[in-house]
């Protein structure tokens, strides 16, 4: 996506700033055991949290904010 328009995209500096973790998603049924046993091969999940308090996938997210910096959602903007 390379529709990025300069007063409504959010800053790099913005979107680096909002919090961001991994996770690994647990399979159902899951024995206890298996909730320590995530490896590097695991494939985890990444997200984001806007300041609205919305959780996305960090790079949908990255993508969307890179063209409007509100959220998808609520249409709340980041803070300048």
């Amino acid at each position: 996506m390379n529709m990025r328009s300069s007063d409504r995209a959010a800053l790099d500096g913005q979107i680096s700033s909002l919090c961001s973790w991994k996770f690994k998603r647990i399979k159902e049924n899951a024995t206890y055991s298996d909730y320590g046993s995530a490896t590097a091969t695991d494939d985890l999940e990444e997200i984001r949290k806007l300041p609205c308090s919305y959780k996305f996938h960090f790079n949908c997210v990255d993508q969307w904010l890179h063209i409007i910096s509100c959220c998808p959602l609520c249409k709340q903007d980041l803070p300048r």
